[in-house]
């Protein structure tokens, strides 16, 4: 996404992801739940087949080091138009 998120300890992140049926692009909104700040972009590049239907995978990392990083995911939601 090109931005560093800072995630307080007890934050919430809701990530929102938009990839219209045969599209040339995918929207991505993250919203911080506890400050209401919002990152908003649209990918154009680096996506799959446009037929692909786009799976979640749940991954996190602290950009430095390789000490281990804790999250919960509370929920996955995935609708098509299909």
């Amino acid at each position: 996404m090109g931005v560093v998120l800072s995630i307080a300890t007890g934050g919430v992140l809701t990530l929102f992801i938009a990839a219209p049926l045969n599209g040339s692009s995918v929207w991505v909104r993250v919203v911080d739940e506890v400050s209401d700040a919002v990152f908003e972009q649209e990918i154009t590049a680096d996506l799959p087949a446009n037929t692909q239907f786009l799976s979640p995978r749940l991954f996190m990392n602290n950009r430095a080091t390789a000490a281990s990083v804790a999250y919960d995911c509370s929920g996955v939601y995935l609708e098509t138009d299909y």
